[in-house]
């Protein structure tokens, strides 16, 4: 027995194989759900769904103009 290797797995400078497993694996779920919750704020906020058409008799009333002044 005096061949033997001493036991490194619980010492600080270990190598770190797990832990870097561990880190990796939340730092996926982390990002993966940054990404679901940047897809729900741009479907609920700026989809196309919710921009309006800008026609000019709505861009008039919008800004309080009168076409018929302007064309004097």
């Amino acid at each position: 027995m005096a061949d033997a290797v001493p036991s490194t797995a619980g010492h600080p400078s270990a190598p770190a194989g797990g832990l870097r497993r561990d880190l990796r694996r939340k730092l996926i779920v982390l990002l993966v759900a940054k990404g679901i919750g940047l897809f729900a704020l741009w479907a609920l906020f700026f989809s196309p769904s919710h921009r309006m058409e800008v026609t000019a008799p709505l861009a008039e009333r919008q800004l309080a103009l009168d076409a018929k002044a302007e064309k004097q």
